[in-house]
């Protein structure tokens, strides 16, 4: 069964930020579970997670460590809940590369499905709070 975990990502710069700022980031990596936040005011400040997924980090590898264990646990018949705070990429239209969890999650969730053969029924439930709107939507 999983746990609860506190996982943090740094996206790559997209082409706006790269022309303002270049290459250079506030963030200084340790490992997988700690950096270092510089900042003017306060300096150098560490914080630790369970996993810190730096720039070069792809959507599979956080899908893999943050999801996967869920998605395992939903189809065993404990629920499941991720909670994500950011922008990610489009739903629908993107590279297979670039897809984010909740495509993710759905494609795994369905191969587990189909994986288990005939043998059990399921239903899916997925809620989704999306902010700024904070429009509740349910899809099952």
């Amino acid at each position: 069964m999983s746990k609860v975990t506190v996982c943090v990502r740094f996206r790559p710069f997209n082409s706006r930020e790269k022309a303002e700022h270049g290459e250079s980031s506030s963030i200084q990596e340790i490992d997988q579970e700690t950096f270092i936040f510089k900042e003017e005011k306060d300096g150098e400040l560490m914080f630790s997670f369970d996993r810190v997924f730096y720039q070069g980090s792809t959507q599979a590898d956080v899908f893999d460590f943050v999801a996967m264990p869920a998605v395992r646990d939903a189809v065993s018949g404990i629920n499941g809940t991720i909670i994500t705070y950011g922008q990610g990429p489009g739903i629908y239209a993107c590279a297979e590369e670039q897809k984010g969890l909740l495509v993710r999650v759905i494609e795994g969730l369905f191969q587990f499905i189909e994986s288990a053969g005939g043998e059990s029924e399921y239903i899916i439930k997925l809620s989704m709070v999306i902010k700024p709107s904070i429009a509740v939507s349910e899809f099952w």
